[in-house]
């Protein structure tokens, strides 16, 4: 099938979704005060803030780098949050993820002790 088309796929398929996007509104705490993201608290070791981690739910890779789904200490899991590798240096919770079978990079595979 041949023929002279205004668009091309790309532009055919964005405009289609257009419709369904939906103006942002942020929350009002006074009408629904369990949707406010709790923020934890951080702890300063060697001069650095850091936080609480209770554990690793969960590993993806996005582009060239790895994330992990992070599990606050003292937080509901709707405060989940997807945490780059690279801040997240020296984490036991890491440690624990990777010797409970858990995926990532190769140099943090390679630098756990499973023992």
């Amino acid at each position: 099938m041949s023929g002279n088309y205004p668009y091309s796929n790309q532009e055919l398929q964005l405009s289609s979704y257009v419709d369904q996007l939906k103006h942002y509104v942020p929350n009002d705490p006074a009408l629904f005060p369990e949707r406010q993201r709790g923020i934890p608290e951080p702890t300063i070791v060697d001069g650095h803030e850091e936080f609480a981690i209770d554990r690793i739910l969960d590993s993806r890779r996005r582009g060239r780098g790895w994330q992990f789904l992070v599990r606050w200490v003292d937080q509901a899991p709707s405060e989940d949050r997807w945490l780059p590798y690279s801040s997240l240096h020296e984490c036991e919770a890491l440690d624990d993820w990777v010797r409970n079978g858990g995926d990532g990079p190769p140099q943090l595979l390679n630098s756990v002790d499973l023992d």
